[in-house]
Parts: C-alpha cells; sequence; structure tokens
C-alpha cells in the first residue's frame, strides 16, 4: 500500500493511543478522502509495535443487541490476551 503524507495524523492518533485511558474512535468524511487507507496505516504501525487495537466497521451496521456488538468487537481484538 502506498502512503504519503498524514504522518501529523498517525502522530495525533499514536498519542491519544499511548494515552493513560483507552478510547473510542469514529472516523468520518466524505467518501474517498483516505479515512481507510489511514486507518489501515496506523494500524499495521500498531501491529510492528504490538500495540492493542481492534478495528470495526460499522458503516450499515445494524445489530440486534448489544452483545452481537461485543461479539464482533472480539472477533476484531488484536494482541489482547
Amino acid at each position: 500500500m502506498q502512503f504519503i503524507g498524514r504522518e501529523d495524523w498517525l502522530t495525533r492518533f499514536a498519542q491519544k493511543r499511548d494515552g493513560a485511558e483507552g478510547c473510542i474512535w469514529n472516523i468520518v468524511g466524505q467518501t474517498g478522502i483516505g479515512k481507510s487507507t489511514l486507518l489501515a496505516r496506523f494500524a499495521e504501525l500498531c501491529d510492528e509495535r504490538q500495540h492493542p487495537h481492534t478495528r470495526l466497521d460499522v458503516m450499515d451496521y445494524a445489530p440486534t443487541s448489544g452483545l452481537e456488538i461485543l461479539t464482533e468487537l472480539a472477533r476484531a481484538a488484536r494482541h489482547f490476551d
């Protein structure tokens, strides 16, 4: 994957990730501006450094229960014991 620019956003994401408290991010914006590419690159960096992270694409997702959401989060989890 070619990734050009946006290092400032990767730095901001890393600062949030390394903060004292965990957080959930909702990334929104116009179609085609590179949100998915940016998040994929950040996930690669987290994988390289073995930082825990979960990426769940909820676009057009309509769960029927809270348990369904938790199941999807658990399935998407990376580097969690």
